[in-house]
């Protein structure tokens, strides 16, 4: 009983945005803004646009009734440009601490919020299913991803369901996963509360998980124990202005 599928998907994403705010209220800056004023700090953003090629071709394999394939790779190409802020008060100057804060009596495209970036990203993956005695289920999987600028990572899985009797089942987890700096993370800047880091690597994980299920005709229960070890991992922390 052999057979196989297909599929191939092309796709564009192309997405812009405005956001406008008042960070601060009337008043705040007077003292210390050139020339002085009394005008609330306002904040406006014409997000540029983002855009996103993407490829990706998965296949279906079935070998017989109980064991099957799945293979496939993908390619997506990211592409942002610069975010530059309107503002009345110079946003850079606020971040910076450069004292008197230019005030402009109007919004001015002055401040640098993020920079443009690029990257390509390439991913393989491929997962065996298959039933082995009776009662046993495995799972074998592997994805290999690289992103340009960052790096690549190979990323196993392994999963065995034991069936315990017509009711209970219990299964056992292993896995890895890989996640890269998103452009925020990595380009991010002149924030009053966040900053981007371009030295940052991606994260990793390791999970184990254990699971025990069971189902009755009028009541279902289930029972987990996971942990999760972190390599490298992306954490947001303050700045201590904001």
């Amino acid at each position: 009983l052999y057979s196989a599928k297909s599929y191939l998907w092309l796709s564009y994403h192309q997405s812009k945005s405005n956001i406008t705010g008042q960070p601060a209220p009337a008043g705040s800056f007077i003292d210390i803004s050139q020339p002085p004023s009394n005008d609330p700090f306002i904040a406006s953003i014409d997000e540029p646009y983002s855009k996103e090629y993407r490829l990706q071709w998965h296949n279906d394999i079935l070998v017989n009734k109980v064991n099957s394939l799945q293979l496939g790779l993908e390619y997506r190409h990211i592409n942002v440009d610069n975010f530059i802020v309107k503002n009345n008060f110079d946003l850079t100057d606020i971040v910076q601490g450069n004292f008197p804060i230019r005030y402009y009596g109007e919004l001015k495209e002055t401040s640098l919020v993020q920079s443009a970036s690029q990257r390509d990203i390439y991913g393989v993956y491929s997962q065996y299913q298959g039933k082995f005695f009776s009662n046993t289920e495995l799972t074998i999987g592997l994805r290999y991803d690289y992103f340009s600028t960052i790096g690549s990572h190979l990323s196993p899985r392994i999963a065995v369901t034991q069936q315990i009797n017509a009711n209970q089942t219990v299964k056992l987890i292993y896995s890895q996963a890989f996640r890269a700096p998103s452009e925020a993370e990595l380009n991010l800047q002149n924030n009053l509360q966040f900053a981007g880091s371009p030295n940052l690597q991606a994260e990793t994980v390791q999970t184990w998980e254990l699971i025990w299920q069971g189902q009755w005709q009028h009541f279902n229960a289930s029972l987990g124990y996971f942990e999760n070890h972190f390599d490298n991992a992306i954490v947001r922390v303050a700045n201590e202005e904001g």
